[in-house]
């Protein structure tokens, strides 16, 4: 359902915007829709959607309607797209000049007063650790540190010498140690490159960061990370179900061997550590699989049913989420993948992040059978390959991470309306360089 307000406010900075609303004598009833999250800090009450270019996407505009739409006309947005009837229009483009808005005189001054950053911030870059190809993730991170207008720079690091990554990135690194040695290597890129804000992206290096997170702080650096007790849960699949399955029964069972389980039944075999597509057994029996390809196996009953994911946010005081159907999977990822409404799936996975204190990102999947039995198969504690379409669903983690790590709060976001459902086709692009250089 749309909501409707009696004033948005596109655009502007800060001073200016509290300058009309005063004006005007509003206090209330009010949308800012802003590229500057400077605004959503000067007014954390009022819901703020946080523009990431100079286009309102369609399933925002459709999500509200208003008495009055107040537009900053150097953005270029054709206002024509917001399909919405309204009382009043204003297109400011006259400044210094006098304008009537809701039959009141308002002298609009000049924008010499620009409110952009606030005494004593200073905002640092970011590194993004095992980038590989993971160009989703390294645009939701640069759209985020557009709303400070800082420059922020995004620097990247990986095992390889050449990754896709690399060719949308301010800096790349070429990772040269492990261990200790590779503590050095980060610390000393960060200084070199004024980096404040570390996010580890690979489950195999999750682990190695959190231990270390003191290290880092104490240098003031942030490692966005949750804790090392939520981060070993999540990578052992049997401790997974252990600690999580004592308290929520949608947990799936796990053994460590299958003698749970008759020679007809229908099980999965899968490795107990790591990614859960890595070295999989689906749809066979115990006494059909192959030891010897497993490390260290793990066996669960076979659910027939449809996948689904759940995408959050969580920083100790503020949590969102939104599901999605896992349409078309490969390698373990969503191609296609559709937004969908189910309450009880959520408060499920809310209940066990609130619990369990699962900060930052996290995708829990899960099964749904024929029956509606939800089946909680894992949680990934971390930014995953189709979680890009979270952030438009309203799961806007690296916005949320680095406002609330700056103002120290967290402003009250604008979500598109419920009853538009969103899906995601990811599909393969192409970039042409000069092979020179």
């Amino acid at each position: 359902m749309k909501k409707n307000f009696k004033i948005v406010v596109i655009g502007f900075n800060a001073g200016y915007v509290k300058y009309i609303l005063s004006q005007l004598g509003v206090n209330e009833d009010v949308l800012l829709i802003n590229n500057s999250l400077f605004v959503a800090n000067e007014f954390p009450d009022f819901p703020f959607y946080h523009l990431k270019s100079n286009d309102i996407p369609w399933y925002i505009s459709d999500s509200f309607s208003c008495d009055l739409l107040l537009v900053d006309s150097s953005l270029g947005i054709n206002v024509e797209d917001i399909s919405f009837k309204h009382l009043e229009f204003v297109h400011v483009d006259t400044l210094g000049s006098e304008i009537k808005i809701f039959n009141k005189n308002i002298l609009l001054p000049p924008l010499d007063f620009e409110t952009r950053n606030i005494e004593g911030l200073e905002v640092g870059n970011i590194l993004v650790t095992s980038v590989s190809d993971k160009v989703p993730l390294i645009r939701s991170i640069r759209e985020a540190t557009l709303g400070f207008m800082e420059g922020i720079k995004i620097y990247g690091i990986d095992l390889h010498h050449d990754p896709v990554s690399k060719y949308f990135l301010d800096g790349f690194y070429q990772q040269k140690s492990k261990g200790e040695l590779f503590i050095n290597e980060v610390l000393e890129i960060c200084v070199r490159n004024s980096i404040k804000h570390i996010i580890p992206t690979r489950d195999g290096e999750l682990e190695f960061f959190s231990k270390n997170k003191a290290v880092f702080n104490n240098e003031g650096i942030d490692i966005f990370v949750s804790e090392l007790s939520v981060i070993e849960t999540c990578l052992d699949k049997l401790k997974f179900f252990n600690v999580l399955g004592a308290y929520f029964d949608e947990i799936i069972p796990t053994f460590s061997d299958s003698e749970s389980f008759s020679d007809n039944d229908v099980i999965v075999v899968k490795e107990r550590l790591g990614a859960g597509s890595h070295n999989l057994m689906l749809g066979v029996h115990k006494t059909s699989f192959e030891q010897e390809k497993f490390e260290s196996p793990i066996f669960q009953p076979h659910i027939e049913g449809e996948e689904f994911s759940i995408d959050s946010y969580y920083d100790g005081d503020f949590l969102i989420s939104c599901c999605r159907r896992r349409t078309l999977v490969k390698n373990g990822e969503s191609q296609i993948t559709e937004e969908v409404m189910n309450d009880e799936f959520q408060k499920i996975v809310q209940d066990i992040i609130k619990k369990f204190n699962i900060k930052g990102h996290s995708v829990f999947q899960a099964i749904i059978d024929s029956n509606e039995k939800i089946h909680i198969i894992e949680c990934n504690s971390r930014f995953g390959g189709a979680s890009s379409f979270s952030v438009a669903a309203g799961v806007d983690t690296f916005t949320y991470y680095l406002f609330r790590y700056y103002f120290k709060k967290m402003f009250t976001p604008f979500y598109k309306s419920d009853e538009i459902l969103l899906k995601q086709v990811r599909y393969k692009n192409d970039m042409i360089l000069s092979a020179k250089g």
